[in-house]
């Protein structure tokens, strides 16, 4: 799965007296990583080196304001070199050395490039693979960088087709737990609960997680259906029954609502993708136009009004997303 770079104009950021040169587009899809930050020649007075020995030339003063981590890691490595070169008979040339002597960040080119274009007025950028973009969220996790952690997940959030959907679910999740991101791993347990977790399904999922990891994602759904199976026998019994109380199935269950709908809300307790209004709309649309020969319509249901139907389906969400928040995948 790749991500495409998104192209859009930068978006706003506090102005430091002086602006990195860079170019103005958004780079193409083929843009090497950190073209952008190759080199500035107005204002720069740090470079920062990636663990594989890439180096971006940039204004400090960006980078000490989007993290106190990375502010502290720049004040003691020119401490160390101020250090290093005190006594010297050249003093001007030493201090114009020291403030370029390269930072050594612990990322390669690609997650440091991408990062820093979540921190300088230039267009964002994201890296092109799963791992890559779980990289970068760590980093800007690491350093403390809470503004461009929420606008790199709001890029994330953005993505078409979304960045967490059933197919990479077990892998996100499995990246998310490595790298401490919870935010992540909760996003792609819930997601998860689309798919089977049994063992013949889970055939290829088993080479990309761990076994610890696959068995706390287990638990994850077996506390995620526990909770459903109580939260939404109590909601047929009371909410439900309130919110319909006016409608006259033919065919009432022995909780007193119609049978197709408590048939239907009993199914998300053990399957919680049953928990969709399309397929809400399907199982109603086969109770009032039943096609079982002998069968019949049932009118009430088929006039059931749209208000009924969001106040009923509001109801059901705030039980089944309730059912779903007491749960951390990490419990």
């Amino acid at each position: 799965m790749s991500i495409a770079p998104p192209h859009s104009q930068p978006e706003a950021h506090p102005s430091p007296a002086k602006r990195p040169h860079v170019q103005d587009q958004a780079p193409s899809s083929d843009d090497t990583p950190g073209k952008l930050f190759d080199s500035f020649p107005d204002g720069a007075d740090l470079t920062l080196r990636s663990n594989d020995s890439h180096e971006f030339s940039v204004p400090r003063l960006y980078i000490v304001h989007s993290s106190p981590v990375l502010a502290k890691l720049v004040r003691n490595h020119s401490a160390d070199d101020d250090d290093s070169t005190s006594g010297t008979s050249d003093s001007e040339d030493s201090e114009s050395e020291s403030s370029y002597a390269p930072v050594e960040i612990p990322y390669n080119r690609t997650t440091l490039s991408s990062l820093l274009t979540f921190i300088f007025p230039v267009p964002a950028t994201l890296p092109s693979t799963p791992e890559q973009v779980m990289e970068l969220l760590s980093a800007a996790q690491k350093y403390e960088m809470h503004t461009v952690l929420t606008r790199i997940r709001d890029r994330l959030s953005r993505q078409v087709p979304p960045f967490i959907r059933p197919e990479n679910a077990f892998h996100i999740y499995s990246l998310a737990q490595q790298y401490g991101l919870r935010d992540e791993a909760r996003q792609a347990a819930r997601t998860s609960l689309t798919l089977s977790m049994t063992f013949d399904d889970l055939d290829d999922e088993l080479e990309i997680m761990s076994g610890a990891f696959l068995h706390e994602l287990w638990k994850y759904h077996q506390r995620i259906r526990g909770n459903l199976l109580l939260d939404l026998l109590e909601f047929r019994t009371n909410d439900a029954r309130e919110t319909l109380k006016d409608q006259h199935c033919v065919k009432l269950s022995n909780l007193g609502i119609p049978s197709w709908l408590d048939e239907y809300i009993e199914s998300i307790a053990k399957n919680p993708a049953s928990f969709d209004l399309t397929t809400f709309h399907l199982s109603l649309m086969r109770h009032t136009s039943p096609t079982t020969p002998g069968s019949s319509s049932c009118p009430s249901c088929a006039s059931i009004s749209s208000e009924t139907i969001h106040d009923f389906w509001e109801a059901l969400t705030a039980v089944v997303n309730n059912s779903f928040g007491r749960v951390s995948p990490s419990e």
